[in-house]
């Protein structure tokens, strides 16, 4: 019977190379787990009121979003408008 043995060099030389490739994957699975604009978000100070919360999300809106949800928020403070200017107090 003979068994190949593995000699102190070989396992001098396995060992780093073990560690190397263990701390790869672990630091390349947290890479392809979280985009690096998530990982900006997250160190980003959150704003505690709604209207920080709104101000936030729509400088996340391009040029023509912003007009869109401008054209939109006038368009329901018109109509709040008149319901309000329609009723008899």
């Amino acid at each position: 019977m003979s068994k190949k043995r593995f000699s102190g060099l070989r396992l001098i030389l396995m060992v780093p190379v073990v560690v190397l490739l263990a701390g790869g994957l672990i630091i390349g699975g947290r890479a392809l787990q979280e985009p690096g604009e998530v990982r900006t978000l997250k160190r980003q100070e959150v704003a505690q009121t709604d209207e920080g919360h709104q101000e936030y999300y729509f400088g996340l809106l391009n040029e023509n979003e912003q007009r869109g949800y401008r054209e939109i928020l006038e368009g329901i403070a018109v109509i709040i408008r008149e319901r309000i200017l329609s009723y008899d107090l």
